[in-house]
């Protein structure tokens, strides 16, 4: 199974809670490199973060989720767990200002780089 096949029904109608909601979607980047990836940036702002540090509000219980958010928080656990299972060197970055995009990223077992990207709207 692809790694696309793999994410696609963890991703289904799950979106990243921000200022406004994007959904999360599967991506299999055409760079073969983690510099052309960061080339393809441009000159936009960029951040490298941690999964871990990306999700930790929403992939981790707290005391304080209602039972929608606890719902939220099992499938935003899904997606990390898909995510290192079949990825290595997971690498997050966020690009942009106001209107961020979210890639990511990780290789595949023959060396393509894939993940998931959104967008989040931070004012």
């Amino acid at each position: 199974m692809s790694i696309l096949e793999e994410l696609q029904p963890v991703c289904t109608n799950l979106l990243m809670p921000s200022e406004s909601e994007y959904p999360i979607e599967p991506v299999v980047r055409q760079e073969s490199s983690w510099e052309a990836i960061l080339q393809g940036f441009g000159a936009a702002p960029m951040e490298e973060t941690t999964l871990e540090q990306l999700l930790a509000k929403i992939a981790f219980p707290q005391e304080w989720h209602d039972s929608q958010q606890q719902q939220l928080v099992s499938r935003f656990q899904a997606l990390m767990e898909t995510l290192q299972a079949h990825l290595s060197q997971i690498r997050v970055f966020r690009v942009g200002a106001i209107e961020v995009r979210v890639y990511i990223l990780g290789q595949t077992t023959d060396g393509a780089i894939a993940g998931v990207q959104t967008t989040l709207i931070e004012t």
